[in-house]
This record gives structure tokens, C-alpha cells and sequence, in this order.
């Protein structure tokens, strides 16, 4: 069975950033930027709190809200363009429920051999991306900065899921790829290039994509 870390939500519910969080039609839909004082205070309560729990079976957390999956969701960047892809309609990827969807965060679950959480990111970048110059392999990249969080209840993915939201920026004239899945297509993109795909109803965001970019991305400047 694979295990996850996990935060209990009446725990979560207690830190300031909680209160803050919109609601959409009586369920949470919302994605907040976080001052440093509080990004420090929720990464140091994930370290106290943090549980190992299975994700599937009778007993896993996929069906618990009340225990809730920290994800880092990281933007991958590149000068004024992000990474997006699309799941197609392959049956060897991971999460159906996430079929045909468009998304731009890449990141999973934090697992118990991971050194601490944050260390997650770099390991699911490598697991998913490639990064090239020139047509050499380059290593993953390190700049990676906390944002705030996304907390979507839209959907059963979102239930039981909280997302730290991160920025990782990327060298110049490296090129990124997915890595090693057919089911899979990735580019780059910018934010009007983002907007146009979505205007014309041939591409859907999932939930967490769409607050990421009208939250973290549209606001950058903000």
C-alpha cells in the first residue's frame, strides 16, 4: 500500500490563514497568498502534526476530509511563460478523476522517505519532468519559493487535499518536457495564450489550476 502525510483538518482549521479562505456556494474555493510569518507557522505545524496514512483501502484517506493531504503545487516558470499540460485519455495514468483536464501545478503527495516535506518538490519535478539544455540533461532545479495555499472542495480530489502552492523558476533556453508518458502533452504557455486556449471551451482547467492562475499568476504583480 502506499502511505501519504497528512494533517489533521481541526488543526489546520486553527492557523490564520484558515479563516481567510473563500467560500463558494457554502464549500471552500479559494487561493491565498500567505505573509512569510505564516508560511513559517504552517510548515513548522505540518512538521509537528504530520501522520503517515494510507491513501487507498477501507481505512485510506482518499475518502477522510477530516485528515487532510499536504500537496506542494509548484508552477513550473521561465520569463513571462508557465508549464501547463494536459491529461488525455490514456488508461495508465495515475488519477482518472483528473482525466482530459488541463493543469499547470506539478506535484504529489509527500511520502514517508522523504527527508522532510519540502524535499517532496524536487523528487516529484524529477519523477514528472525533464529538464534539457541543448539536448543534455540538466538537473532539477533548486529556486523554489512558497506562495500560499489553495484549498478546493468543488470536487472529491479537493476534499481531502490542501495545496502549498510554490513557484520553481527555470533557466533560460532550458527546455521542459513530461517525462516518459504518452497520455501526457506539456508546453509552455503564457497568460494569454492560457486564457485564449480556456475561452474556447476545448480546454478545462482542474479546480486547483484555475485559482492557482487567477490568484498567484493573473496577481503576480499585485
Amino acid at each position: 500500500m502506499s502511505q501519504c502525510l497528512v494533517v489533521s483538518r481541526n488543526i489546520l482549521e486553527k492557523l490564520p490563514f484558515w479563516a481567510r479562505l473563500n467560500k463558494v456556494e457554502g464549500k471552500y474555493s479559494a487561493g491565498i497568498k500567505l505573509p512569510s510569518l505564516e508560511i513559517t507557522e504552517l510548515l513548522s505545524t505540518i512538521e509537528r502534526e504530520q501522520k503517515y496514512m494510507e491513501r487507498k483501502g477501507d481505512d485510506g484517506v482518499e475518502t477522510k476530509p477530516e485528515w487532510q493531504q499536504i500537496i506542494f503545487y509548484a508552477l513550473v516558470t521561465q520569463a513571462d511563460k508557465f508549464f501547463v499540460y494536459k491529461r488525455n485519455h490514456g488508461p495508465n495514468f495515475g488519477e482518472q478523476r483528473l482525466k482530459d483536464k488541463l493543469s499547470a501545478g506539478v506535484g504529489g503527495h509527500i511520502e514517508p522517505h522523504d527527508a522532510n516535506p519540502i524535499d517532496s518538490l524536487p523528487r516529484e519535478l524529477d519523477e514528472e519532468l525533464e529538464f534539457t539544455l541543448n539536448g543534455t540533461p540538466v538537473a532539477v532545479p533548486q529556486n523554489i519559493e512558497i506562495l500560499g495555499v489553495i484549498k478546493d472542495e468543488k470536487d472529491e480530489v479537493g476534499k481531502v487535499h490542501l495545496g502549498l502552492v510554490c513557484v520553481v523558476k527555470v533557466e533560460p533556453n532550458v527546455k521542459i518536457a513530461i517525462k516518459g508518458d504518452e497520455n501526457v502533452e506539456g508546453w509552455m504557455t503564457t497568460v494569454e495564450e492560457y486564457e485564449t486556449l480556456v475561452t474556447t471551451g476545448n480546454y478545462v482547467p482542474e479546480g486547483w489550476t484555475a485559482l492557482l492562475i487567477d490568484n498567484f499568476v493573473k496577481n503576480a504583480t499585485n
